[in-house]
């Protein structure tokens, strides 16, 4: 896809399922809330073309899919950023596997506030983020989604009720 299509991308959430402005579907595969401590943080929701993940083949090899968080609360774009990064740490990423997208997030990501909702569309060869449901940026590098989706999605997640969760392992 060319990143002039790429860059006109927008969705429409209608759960259970979740259309591209391109014609692409995908149905819900899962869902999951977040909260820390005393905060209620975000409700997420996986989709996927089969609307299912298999038990047995690995989360990465079932794209493409499309993780969509909504926030309850503020959120200021420098602490997503550390959050992500301590969450790379978690899952014993080498910083050398993620520190090239960090200046990357930089540029990139929003202050958010309570509402907003920030989607990571991943396809085999690039992936693309989405803020409130219309193209935010679009990333080549084949490795990012699957690191980046690792916070979620990774067996030695952080938070794994929330992976059986978006995964439909209830």
């Amino acid at each position: 896809m060319s990143e002039g299509a790429l860059e006109s991308l927008s969705y429409q959430a209608t759960k259970p399922t979740l259309e591209i402005s391109n014609g692409e579907i995908f149905k819900q595969t899962g869902n999951a809330s977040f909260s820390y401590l005393f905060w209620d943080v975000y409700d997420s929701v996986l989709y996927t073309s089969k609307g299912a993940f298999s038990k047995t083949e690995p989360w990465q090899k079932q794209g493409p899919l499309i993780l969509e968080i909504q926030y309850k609360r503020d959120i200021d774009a420098n602490d997503l950023i550390d959050s992500t990064i301590e969450q790379w740490r978690h899952l014993k990423f080498n910083e050398s596997q993620y520190s090239k997208y960090v200046p990357w997030f930089k540029e990139t990501w929003p202050n958010l506030k309570k509402g907003d909702r920030l989607a990571i569309l991943m396809h085999s060869d690039y992936s693309v983020f989405f803020y409130n449901n219309k193209w935010l940026a679009t990333q080549k590098d084949t490795t990012f989604a699957h690191i980046f989706l690792s916070i979620w999605l990774a067996k030695e997640t952080s938070e794994p009720k929330l992976r059986n969760q978006l995964l439909g392992y209830n």
